[in-house]
């Protein structure tokens, strides 16, 4: 499948360290402030998730399209509306 630069593109190429670093600091906080170690446990196992569909998605389909990006936000959601209800 050739790369023809759609929304997955986008949002996945140029990513900057500092603006990495400082979301995932924002989420770490929040999550903590939020649902205190649970938070931490369920961005975990988001992250996980996530790492674990990129994988699949990339020996799949060769990349990361804008429609993977929505699944994998739609399974992150139910996720962790799931994991928060257990906690």
């Amino acid at each position: 499948m050739p790369p023809e630069g759609g929304l997955g593109k986008a949002m996945t190429e140029g990513l900057q360290g500092r603006a990495f670093i400082g979301a995932t600091l924002s989420a770490l906080g929040l999550a903590f402030l939020i649902f205190g170690q649970a938070g931490l446990v369920l961005l975990a196992l988001g992250g996980a998730a996530v790492w674990l569909l990129s994988r699949y998605f990339h020996r799949k389909l060769g990349g990361i399209t804008g429609d993977v990006l929505g699944a994998a936000n739609e399974v992150l959601e139910v996720l962790a509306l799931g994991g928060a209800l257990l906690f």
